[in-house]
């Protein structure tokens, strides 16, 4: 899945200490499908499941956007900045491994149900 590989690579640069300017995560696609799939897909557990997915991938590129802006754009300059940077630093550290663990999973169950239909 697109937004899994992308949060294993922006996980490996967050780690290296780089801070991207741009993320490559995107709902997009999701937000588009959303209502065909939750129609077809009868599964509540997996409605859910895949729901969350893409939340946890909006919430962190949002993350990493505002790391990018306290880390570099006009909020940089607050007292604080450093301490919301290294927040939002850790958040990302947690969160982008389990969207890279969770993408593969649910590739592999969507791709099983739809061989089964």
């Amino acid at each position: 899945m697109w937004n899994g590989e992308n949060a294993a690579r922006l996980a490996q640069e967050l780690g290296r200490g780089t801070v991207p300017v741009r993320t490559r995560l995107e709902v997009e696609r999701w937000e588009a499908v959303r209502a065909e799939f939750l129609r077809t897909a009868r599964d509540p557990e997996l409605q859910g499941r895949v729901a969350f997915f893409f939340d946890q991938v909006r919430r962190a590129a949002q993350l990493a956007e505002i790391r990018f802006e306290f880390g570099f754009g006009v909020s940089s300059e607050m007292s604080y900045a450093p301490d919301v940077e290294a927040a939002l630093h850790g958040q990302l550290t947690e969160d982008l491994p389990a969207i890279a663990k969770e993408a593969p999973e649910l590739d592999a169950l969507l791709q099983r149900l739809e061989s089964a239909a």
